[in-house]
C-alpha cells in the first residue's frame, strides 16, 4: 500500500537489467513501472513504459512477455479513454496468451481483471462475465486470493448493473472477505470502493457507503493512488447525495473532476 515509495527499487532493477543486456528482465522491469504509474495516475508514463516493455519482449523473443506487456498498455489506454486502442491491445494479448497456453480461453490474472473492467465499460457484460468466470476458475485451482477477490468484485458489479442486488451483496462480501485476508492493499481498496459506490449510488445507503469509501480513501491517499482517489470521491458524492447533502456531493464531484483532468483520467 505504499506505491509512493516503490520507484527506486523498480528503477534499480531495471537499470541492472539494461546494463547487462538482459532484455527479458528489463521488459519485466518496464511492466512493473507501467503498473506503478497507472496506479498513481501518471498515465502517459504508464503507456510509454508498457511500450518499452513490449519492444524489449520482442527483442528478447519472448511471446509470454509480449502479452504481459500488451495488457498494461491496454489498461493505460483504457484509463485515458482511448477505448479503441485498448480493445485492440486486449484482443492481441488474449490471442498471444491462448497461443502460449492452449488451456487458456481468456486473459487470466490481473490481465483478465482489467480486460473485464474494460468490457464492462464497453457495455459487453456477457463477455466480461465469461472472462471473469474463467479467471476465477483458474485462480481457485491455484489459490490466488488477490485475483479471486477481484473476480468476485467484478461479478458483484455485473450483478448490480443487472439489478440482482442480493447476488451483488453476496459477491461484494466474498470480495471483501478475501481482500481482508491478505496484505494486498490495492485489492482491498477496489473491494471497498465498488461496494461503497453500490451502497451510495444504487442502494441509497449513505452510512454504509461512507464507511466503505472513507476507509478506502485513507488507503488510497496513503499510497498516492490518485485514480482510485478520484473514483472514491465520486462514490462519496453519491453517498452525500443519498443523504440529501447536495453541497457536499457537488464538492466531492468537482474535486474528482479536477483530479481526473490533471491526470488525463477518463471515466
Amino acid at each position: 500500500g505504499r506505491g509512493n515509495l516503490a520507484d527506486p527499487f523498480y528503477e534499480r532493477a531495471l537499470s541492472i537489467a539494461l546494463e547487462s543486456g538482459d532484455w527479458a528482465n528489463a521488459s519485466r522491469g518496464y511492466q512493473n513501472l507501467s503498473s506503478l504509474y497507472y496506479c498513481r495516475g501518471d498515465l502517459a508514463r504508464s503507456c510509454y513504459t508498457a511500450g518499452q516493455a513490449l519492444d524489449l519482449a520482442r527483442r528478447a523473443g519472448k511471446k509470454d512477455l509480449e502479452f504481459l506487456s500488451l495488457a498494461p498498455q491496454a489498461w493505460a489506454y483504457h484509463l485515458q479513454g482511448n477505448l479503441k486502442k485498448a480493445s485492440r491491445n486486449f484482443r492481441d494479448a488474449e490471442a498471444l496468451e491462448k497461443e502460449n497456453d492452449s488451456s487458456i480461453s481468456h486473459l487470466s490474472g490481473l490481465r483478465g481483471i482489467h480486460h473485464a473492467d474494460h468490457l464492462m465499460r464497453r457495455g459487453e457484460a456477457d463477455y466480461a462475465r465469461k472472462v471473469t468466470q474463467a479467471n476465477l476458475k483458474i485462480c481457485e485451482r491455484y489459490n490466488f486470493p488477490a485475483i479471486m477477490s477481484q473476480c468476485h468484485r467484478i461479478l458483484a458489479d455485473l450483478f448490480a448493473d443487472a439489478g440482482q442486488h442480493e447476488e451483488a451483496r453476496e459477491s461484494y462480501g466474498l470480495a471483501l472477505n478475501l481482500a481482508r485476508s491478505i496484505s494486498h492493499r490495492l485489492v482491498l481498496i477496489e473491494a471497498l470502493l465498488s461496494r461503497g459506490r453500490w451502497y451510495g449510488k444504487i442502494m441509497k445507503d449513505s452510512a454504509a457507503a461512507s464507511s466503505d469509501l472513507n476507509e478506502a480513501l485513507e488507503y488510497a491517499r496513503a499510497g498516492g493512488y490518485r485514480p482510485y482517489e478520484a473514483d472514491i470521491r465520486i462514490g462519496l458524492a453519491w453517498a452525500h447525495l443519498a443523504a440529501g447533502n447536495v453541497d457536499l456531493a457537488r464538492g466531492e464531484a468537482r474535486f474528482a473532476l479536477q483530479m481526473s483532468q490533471d491526470m488525463g483520467y477518463h471515466w
